[in-house]
C-alpha cells in the first residue's frame, strides 16, 4: 500500500513537472467534432450524405494556457447538433496524470466550465412544437444562452506540440427555455 502511494506521488510530481514545462507553448488552435449528441440534431457535417442522416457538429477552437494548471478556451461553430451556430468560452482547470520521461506523451484530465451564446436552432422547435422550421434557424431566430460543463481527457504529444482530447459536456440551455443537452466530442489542437 505504501509503495503504491509513493509511486502515485512520484508519477504525479513527474506529470506536474512535464505540464509546467509545457507552458512554454501557451497558445493553441484546433478543431473539435461532436461524436455523440443527446438529443441528436440536424446541424453539422452530414455523414450519411443526406439531410435526415447523422450530422457531425464541429467547432474551431482557441486556447491560452495561463500556467501549469489553468487555461482559457474559446470556440466558434456548432457546439452540438441540437443547437444552432454559436460561440463558447471557459476556464479550464487541468490535472496532469502521467508523463513519459522523454515527453513523447503526457495525459491530463480537465474541467472547462464556461458559457455559450448562439442560436436555438431548428431542432429546438422540433423538440418543443414538433415542427421543423428549416435550416435558416441555425443562424437566426431565438438566442440560446447556456452554461457548459465539459470534463475531458487530453493526451499531449511530442513535448506539447499538439494534443488530442475526448470530452463529455453537459450543456444547460437557459434560453429560450431551460433544457439539458449532452455532447461527446473529440478534437485536435496545435500548440506554439
Amino acid at each position: 500500500m505504501v509503495a503504491a502511494g509513493v509511486l502515485a506521488t512520484v508519477a504525479s510530481r513527474s506529470a506536474w513537472a512535464e505540464s509546467a514545462d509545457a507552458v512554454e507553448r501557451r497558445w493553441s488552435v484546433g478543431v473539435q467534432f461532436g461524436v455523440l449528441d443527446r438529443p441528436a440534431g440536424h446541424l453539422g457535417i452530414p455523414v450519411a450524405g443526406s439531410e435526415d442522416g447523422y450530422h457531425l457538429p464541429f467547432g474551431l477552437l482557441g486556447r491560452y494556457q495561463i500556467n501549469a494548471r489553468l487555461a482559457i478556451n474559446a470556440g466558434l461553430g456548432v457546439p452540438t447538433g441540437a443547437m444552432g451556430a454559436g460561440v463558447w468560452t471557459g476556464i479550464e482547470v487541468l490535472q496532469p496524470i502521467v508523463a513519459d520521461p522523454r515527453r513523447i506523451v503526457a495525459l491530463e484530465v480537465y474541467e472547462d466550465s464556461g458559457l455559450s451564446l448562439g442560436f436555438a436552432g431548428p431542432d429546438y422547435f422540433a423538440r418543443r412544437d414538433n415542427d421543423f422550421v428549416g435550416y435558416g434557424y441555425a443562424y437566426k431566430g431565438p438566442l440560446a444562452f447556456a452554461v457548459r460543463l465539459p470534463v475531458g481527457l487530453r493526451a499531449c504529444w511530442l513535448r506539447n506540440r499538439f494534443d488530442t482530447f475526448v470530452e463529455g459536456a453537459e450543456v444547460l440551455a437557459l434560453t429560450p427555455s431551460v433544457e439539458s443537452l449532452f455532447e461527446l466530442a473529440a478534437g485536435l489542437r496545435v500548440h506554439w
